[in-house]
């Protein structure tokens, strides 16, 4: 068992055994990447129709829907400055 664990050093988990995989496979690396484009993509379609929807309810014209897609472009905004940081981040 020896090796086979090592100690987080992020605060609050300080001490803590975890289980040392060594490096990601190109299959979880996919996997993350994916999830993370997809986040991207929810994060600025989601605002979008949600305020499509409320405007067809309301009867309010584009109001809503562009006030959605203005919150949906800052959102994927900062999901995409956040995905870039993380993936020029030295391993």
């Amino acid at each position: 068992m020896r090796g086979r664990f090592r100690l987080v050093e992020t605060p609050g988990f300080a001490g803590c055994p975890v289980a040392d995989r060594g490096p990601s496979s190109w299959m979880s690396s996919a996997l993350r990447l994916s999830s993370q484009v997809t986040t991207l993509c929810l994060e600025f379609v989601a605002p979008l129709l949600l305020g499509w929807w409320i405007d067809g309810k309301l009867g309010w014209s584009p109001v809503l829907t562009l006030l959605g897609m203005a919150l949906g472009a800052a959102l994927s905004v900062i999901g995409l400055v956040r995905l870039s940081n993380e993936l020029n981040r030295p391993r």
